[in-house]
């Protein structure tokens, strides 16, 4: 009996290997055609909401319970839900200094109990709304020397939250290596557990012999994290590992998720067309960073199902995001316009940033 349990098994192993070594030898366009393929249809699109002009949209959106959607914008400053047809159902935050006000709005997350967190990178402060989206404080992380604050990750526990902050060291200092730093952090100001990891490689811009500045190095590997919007659970991915992190509230990793896609290789045109578009002192460095074969994936999602939504960076006509479960296994491709931004994910809609002024829904994929 004993033996036939260790048969069963390593035919699964056997099994699970096969599977993933079949993923990663099909070529990009083999493994894109071997998925159901899904192009939502546009709801609506709208670059104002009531009498608010658009002059430049935020990074994220927030799919709200009722079908509306919470909107960050950077200009003029403010936080709006809106519903699909445009029209303004709320005004949350205006522009100002003062608390609940918003100057920058970098980031914004739903999180315990359908609070929301937003991160006003000029403010250097979490402004903390409640279910209903009505202010309650302001929290301001002290990060250490050189570091900076760019987003804030809630947890399963009343009152802590997940700080991701990088040195600022990487744009002066020709020897500082791009990191990036998670830390656990509650809302008495006090930091726990802090957990170093890789960053995207970045170029720098040299003159004279000193750093002015730079540029993160296109399709090379990036740090993708993403908390789960119904359990709070946070996920890590470094894309040139073919893992997906699960971590708990204390940074431990509880579990990994394989992740098995096909490389493809950096093209002539797109060399040439990096080329005619970096400034030359840049290019110099630019160039020798460029990787041979691109990162399979760019940016990294999570949807309400607990599904990771991964944006390929293959060649096509559209942008296409291969959806995966929470075992690993792939399950279809979903085709947006290229160059948009997948703002959120919900059984409504899919909230979609068309480019700085223009903000779009789609259809809700099942």
């Amino acid at each position: 009996m004993k033996y036939c349990i260790y048969l069963i098994l390593g035919i699964f192993i056997l099994g699970l290997v096969s599977c993933q070594q079949k993923s990663a030898e099909q070529t990009p366009q083999q493994f894109v055609q071997s998925l159901p393929q899904e192009h939502p249809k546009e709801i609506n699109r709208f670059q104002q909401a009531g009498d608010v002009y658009f002059s430049h949209l935020g990074y994220g959106s927030i799919p709200l319970d009722n079908g509306t959607a919470l909107l960050a914008l950077r200009k003029p400053s403010m936080l709006l839900v809106v519903d699909e047809k445009g029209a303004v159902i709320r005004q949350v935050a205006r522009q100002g200094k003062g608390p609940g006000e918003v100057i920058d709005p970098l980031y914004i997350v739903r999180g315990n109990e359908g609070h929301t967190l937003v991160y006003d990178q000029i403010k250097q402060k979490i402004l903390h709304f409640d279910k209903q989206l009505d202010f309650i404080e302001e929290i301001t992380p002290q990060p250490k020397e050189q570091m900076s604050v760019s987003e804030v990750y809630p947890t399963t526990k009343e009152g802590k939250f997940i700080i991701r902050a990088s040195s600022r060291r990487i744009w002066v200092d020709k020897e500082a290596s791009p990191k990036l730093f998670l830390s656990s952090y509650t809302t008495e100001g006090r930091y726990g557990t802090t957990v170093t990891m890789k960053a995207r490689p970045i170029a720098r811009q040299i003159m004279h012999g000193k750093v002015v500045g730079g540029r993160y190095v296109p399709y090379a590997e990036s740090q993708q994290i993403v908390v789960h919007p119904q359990t709070q659970q946070l996920y890590t991915y470094w894309t040139g590992s073919g893992k997906i992190a699960e971590l708990s509230s204390d940074l431990d990793t509880l579990r990994t998720i394989p992740v098995s896609l096909p490389s493809q290789r950096l093209s002539d045109t797109t060399y040439d067309s990096l080329e005619s578009e970096i400034r030359s002192k840049q290019w110099e460095t630019l160039k020798e960073k460029l990787p041979e074969m691109k990162v399979p994936v760019e940016k990294m999602k999570i949807d309400h199902k607990g599904r990771f939504w991964l944006k390929l960076n293959y060649r096509g006509n559209t942008q296409m995001w291969a959806v995966m479960d929470e075992e690993g296994t792939f399950k279809k491709i979903v085709h947006l316009p290229w160059g948009s931004m997948l703002t959120h994910i919900s059984k409504h809609h899919l909230g979609v940033r068309l480019d700085d002024i223009t903000f779009a829904l789609y259809e809700a994929v099942e």
